[in-house]
């Protein structure tokens, strides 16, 4: 099998593409060696976001929604199907089916050792990804799809199936003009695999498939003047007429037509036909999903004439997504990659949040990176950032190990609170800590942090040693963390400043400092233990007395 590899300096600049290439390279069917491109992006203790793209795009597609998803502390790997991106691409169009995507994305996985994955695919990375789950279901945690499917067409009536056959085999190209109309218009009432076919057609027969013109057009259309224009050079035979950065980056995966084959072949792949070589495995893939209780969320586009509806079949079939928020990614378009990136990011975030051990962090201690950045912060932005100060504080992010922590407090507060902006003259100490705390609670909450100790002083300190001054406070507190990258990430959110304000004001005097519980009495996991230990001990205890009578 021939095998072509697209230049590096083909994405040299490229906007909004500042990510580092990883590579894998596998064998073929023949033995050859087949190098496939991904990006890493992300924590490397995050949860693993598999994000797939389709046809005829790449990796690029995911650079506005990679950035969303590593600020939730998630690691993102988003690779190149094999005919597009950075990744190799076989020379010929009959080197391409549905099966060789699934087995050469397959082994990439397994050469790459990735489990816990979410997995999260639009278009053709839907047809594969979900390919993948069915086949490596030990490796999945969970499933986001958006304007994809997976295409099981066993019935189609003979009549569709041979006047199909024969558009393909006999009629002429269609246009680019009336492609995109055929497209436009799937969901009328007719039989979808009819208008599909002249997208099918289309690609297969076009030797110098428009890439960058199509996306361009798509995601940025120009004014009608100068559409008119691009139009007209196009059919005029200049592929990629008045380029803009976009249609640039489209375009950079292909130097020439050569390169084109797999963009060319996969929407042939598509099985919308009982003799799609692909039917038996598809079926297959749908007994398995129908089994398929781990979470599954459906995120189609609200304007997406290709896959409107396509969500309801997944939703009558697949047990795992019952009881889930299911959503419209509005205006998103056939790519919400690019027409909606903070919503698809915050559909995956969410339904990780809502379905993970949320009450523990497995993203591990702080990197470096983390440490460095925190540092520059607090040395920049605080105002009581002694060298004392900031080396416990750097300290402290050392010693993380990405455990949970508890910060004991014991505080003494002003008789009077200090006047600052927001304090009222009628305020009590009381009243203005509560303002810091309306700051404190829900940031803390939904990093499930949460105080596990908090009342009055019950008397002056009865124990004092080499701490002159200190026997007076009036309350005393333990604030839970998840970790310590949670504690960080609240106290230098920029609202944090304003509010701790009031905490200053409040406070005449506090010492906190963090301990590593061994454990606590009110952690929900160990009460969740003994609930189950419980209910377990009395089936079995339940099952003895049947046995007995």
């Amino acid at each position: 099998m021939k095998i072509l590899r697209t230049p590096d300096e083909r994405f040299e600049g490229l906007m909004d593409y500042p990510f580092a290439p990883h590579y894998t390279t596998i064998k073929t069917h023949d033995g050859s060696d087949l190098r496939i491109h991904h990006l890493d992006e992300g924590p490397t203790n995050g949860p693993l976001v598999l994000c797939m793209h389709g046809q005829p795009v790449w990796s690029y597609l995911y650079r506005h929604v990679i950035p969303h998803l590593t600020a939730a502390g998630l690691r993102v790997i988003a690779p190149d199907l094999v005919g597009y991106g950075k990744s190799d691409k076989p020379a010929a169009r009959e080197d391409y089916s549905y099966e060789r995507q699934v087995e050469w994305m397959g082994k990439w996985l397994e050469a790459n050792n990735f489990s816990g994955i979410t997995f999260f695919g639009q278009d053709w990375g839907g047809l594969v990804g979900l390919r993948l789950v069915a086949n490596h279901p030990e490796r999945f945690e969970r499933v986001v799809i958006s304007n994809t499917g997976l295409p099981y067409n066993p019935d189609v009536p003979a009549e569709v199936v041979k006047e199909i056959e024969d558009f393909r085999a006999n009629q002429p190209t269609p246009s680019l003009i009336e492609m995109q109309k055929a497209l436009s218009s799937m969901g009328s009432g007719e039989h979808p695999a009819r208008k599909f076919a002249y997208w099918q057609k289309w690609c297969w027969e076009t030797e110098d498939l428009p890439v960058g013109f199509m996306m361009s057009m798509m995601l940025q259309p120009p004014a009608k003047p100068v559409q008119a224009l691009k139009f007209l050079l196009n059919k005029m035979g200049i592929t990629s007429p008045l380029p803009t950065p976009l249609a640039k980056a489209y375009e950079a995966p292909f130097p020439d037509p050569s390169y084109k084959m797999g963009p060319r072949a996969m929407p042939s792949q598509v099985p919308t036909l009982p003799t799609s070589p692909s039917l038996e495995e598809q079926r297959k893939a749908w007994a398995f999903f129908e089994s398929f209780d781990k979470p599954f969320l459906c995120a189609f586009a609200d304007n997406d004439p290709v896959t409107r509806g396509g969500d309801a079949q997944f939703r009558e079939k697949v047990p795992g997504t019952k009881g889930l928020p299911h959503t419209t990614i509005k205006g998103g378009g056939h790519f919400v990659q690019e027409g909606a990136p903070e919503q698809v990011a915050q559909v995956i975030v969410d339904l990780i949040r809502s379905t993970s051990y949320w009450y523990t962090s497995f993203r591990g201690p702080l990197s470096e990176a983390e440490i460095e950045q925190y540092m520059a912060y607090f040395q920049r932005e605080g105002a009581d950032a002694t060298p004392e100060r900031l080396a416990n504080l750097h300290r402290f992010m050392q010693e993380d190990t990405g455990d949970d922590f508890v910060m004991v407090n014991v505080i003494d507060m002003y008789d009077q609170p200090l006047a600052l902006a927001g304090v009222e003259a009628t305020d009590s100490s009381d009243d203005v800590l509560n303002k810091y705390m309306q700051y404190m609670y829900p940031e803390l909450l939904v990093r499930a942090s949460h105080p596990v100790l908090f009342g009055d002083a019950a008397g002056s300190a009865l124990d004092l040693m080499n701490a002159p001054g200190m026997h007076k406070w009036t309350r005393g507190a333990g604030m839970r963390y998840r970790s310590r990258r949670d504690m960080l990430e609240i106290s230098t959110n920029p609202e944090f400043s304003g509010a701790h304000e009031f905490k200053i004001a409040a406070m005449a005097k506090t010492i906190a400092f963090p301990i590593d519980p061994w454990w606590q009495l009110g952690d929900p996991r160990l009460i969740l233990g003994l609930i189950l230990a419980l209910i377990a001990s009395t089936l079995s205890w339940w099952s003895t007395v049947r046995r007995q009578h």
